[in-house]
């Protein structure tokens, strides 16, 4: 299933949408949707790092990101 959603513009903000959806291939509507995918995705993520972060500092534990990278590194 999915839904049209329709917002206004204006026209800088729509010429920088064209220009950048040309140079990666793609009509507007995709680049934008993947735009608000993309968006999406790390609202997500932020929240989930913060209720981790939020959880293991209640248990004491306190990491850094570079903690984390050298973990998976």
């Amino acid at each position: 299933m999915s839904d049209s959603l329709t917002i206004d513009l204006n026209d800088d903000l729509k010429a920088q949408i064209d220009a950048l959806s040309s140079a990666d291939g793609v009509s507007a509507a995709d680049w934008v949707r993947r735009a608000i995918e993309a968006h999406v995705f790390i609202r997500r993520f932020r929240s989930v790092r913060e209720e981790m972060l939020r959880s293991l500092d209640e248990r004491g534990i306190q990491l850094t990101d570079e903690d984390v990278f050298k973990m998976v590194s």
